[in-house]
């Protein structure tokens, strides 16, 4: 099963060796030209065999979406959800799901990719946001572009129920609805 740890923090350390392997022992490795090359053949093969994009998620309480698209449609929240796009999209419908328990955590992530979010009615939101280089918009029409921030709304009448929900953007858009 893919975990988007084990790339992003592959990835990093493949950098952080490529800057080491110039700076001490003078050798010059492209790996950003590589890294894209090998995306770009990777993009190739997913065309020519016809699966494009794929979803993970078999545990139950966590959806991830890489190179694809997704819907997504919740009818009851009984533990903490994870949903994670990366170069994808997501699309969470969480508007009709009834919430079991009182205080429930949902976490949006986001790479390169978007989330759209349809919140439950009467609930009351906590939301602490964390962007850089993209973005995460709520309901009130209000953004976090790059940093972080905790915001509290209600969405309904007589909120009952709170929903703490963790947004994450990186190069991404994450939109509470």
């Amino acid at each position: 099963m893919f975990d988007s740890r084990i790339f992003w923090g592959g990835l990093i350390i493949l950098i952080g060796l490529s800057i080491i392997l110039n700076a001490v022992f003078k050798i010059n490795f492209p790996f950003f030209k590589v890294f894209i090359a090998l995306v770009i053949i990777y993009f190739g093969f997913r065309l020519l065999f016809g699966s494009f994009g794929f979803q993970l998620g078999d545990k139950g309480n966590e959806e991830s979406t890489i190179f694809g698209s997704q819907k997504v449609h919740v009818e009851s929240i009984s533990d903490n959800l994870e949903y994670n796009a990366v170069f994808g999209s997501q699309y969470v419908d969480l508007s009709q799901a009834v919430l079991i328990n009182d205080d429930l955590e949902v976490e949006v992530n986001s790479v390169f990719g978007s989330i759209k979010v349809n919140l439950p009615d009467n609930v009351n939101v906590r939301l602490k946001a964390s962007s850089a280089f993209g973005s995460v918009r709520t309901s009130e029409g209000e953004m976090v572009s790059f940093g972080d921030t905790k915001k509290s709304f209600s969405k309904g009448e007589n909120p009952t129920k709170n929903l703490y929900v963790k947004a994450n953007a990186v190069f991404g858009s994450v939109d509470l609805r």
